[in-house]
C-alpha cells in the first residue's frame, strides 16, 4: 500500500501500524534511522541511504533564533532568510501547494 504525508503523518502511521509490519521510508535518512530505532517491532527500511544536508545544519537553537527574528518585525534583524529567484518560485509554490493538498487528503 502506497501511502504521503508529512513526516508526523509517517512516524504516526508507522507507530499505529501493526507489530511485524515493513515499512519502505523516503524522507531524510536521520529521520528514518530514528523511527527504525524506536520501533524496533517493525521493519522500516531507508528509499534512499543519504543525508540531507541542509536538513543536518538545522537545530532547536536556529529554529527559535529564527522565529524569533521573525515575529521582531524588522526586516533587516531575519535569520535564515532564504530566497528562490521568481524562475523557480512559480513552480515551487505548485509543488508546496500540491502537497498540502495530499496530506490534507484533497
Amino acid at each position: 500500500m502506497k501511502r504521503s504525508g508529512s513526516t508526523q503523518k509517517i512516524y504516526e502511521s508507522i507507530k499505529d501500524s501493526p507489530s511485524g509490519s515493513v515499512w519502505g521510508v523516503g524522507t531524510d535518512l536521520n529521520f528514518v534511522k530514528r523511527i527504525a530505532s524506536e520501533f524496533k517491532d517493525k521493519t522500516v527500511i531507508p528509499l534512499c541511504e543519504s543525508s540531507c544536508a541542509d536538513m543536518e545544519k538545522i537545530s532547536l537553537e536556529k529554529l527559535k533564533e529564527s522565529l524569533l527574528s521573525i515575529t521582531s518585525g524588522k526586516k533587516s534583524e531575519l535569520k535564515y532568510e532564504i530566497s528562490v529567484s521568481s524562475k523557480y518560485s512559480e513552480n515551487a509554490k505548485k509543488a508546496l501547494k500540491k502537497m498540502i493538498e495530499i496530506v490534507e487528503g484533497n
